[in-house]
């Protein structure tokens, strides 16, 4: 994924927020998880784009990228489990959050990426010869 599709996910998800806040038919409640969600989506992009988050050792990487693959196996487990009642249902709320899910997804397969040419990188030559 490249950075202008990951500031344009956010970009979306945020103006597709203020439309739903002009939504009378959308409950407090619900329009607040929209809200978490959006403002959940933009903190890990901040902290993907502005903090050294990616590991120096060999064992600090595979963990990462255990702990990255496990969040995007339940986030994705999350969506499949859902996805057809948010279609059927059509709410727009619920599409918001299913969207900024899926962006979530998407960041995290980067963060996998990185984690993994990381891996590559620090890997002695030996270990990737055989």
């Amino acid at each position: 994924m490249e950075i202008s599709e990951i500031v344009s996910d956010l970009g979306r998800a945020k103006h597709d927020l203020t439309y739903l806040q002009f939504d009378a038919d959308i409950p407090p409640q619900r329009l607040e998880r929209c809200t978490s969600a959006v403002r959940d989506l933009e903190t890990v992009v901040s902290e993907i784009f502005r903090t050294a988050w990616i590991p120096g050792t060999l064992p600090e990487l595979t963990a990462s990228i255990a702990c990255v693959q496990g969040n995007l196996r339940r986030l994705q487990f999350g969506i499949d489990d859902c996805i057809y009642d948010v279609i059927d249902r059509g709410q727009p709320d619920e599409f918001l959050r299913v969207s900024t899910a899926m962006s979530m997804g998407r960041l995290l397969e980067h963060q996998l990426d990185l984690l993994m040419d990381a891996l590559m990188h620090a890997m002695p030559k030996a270990e990737w010869t055989n």
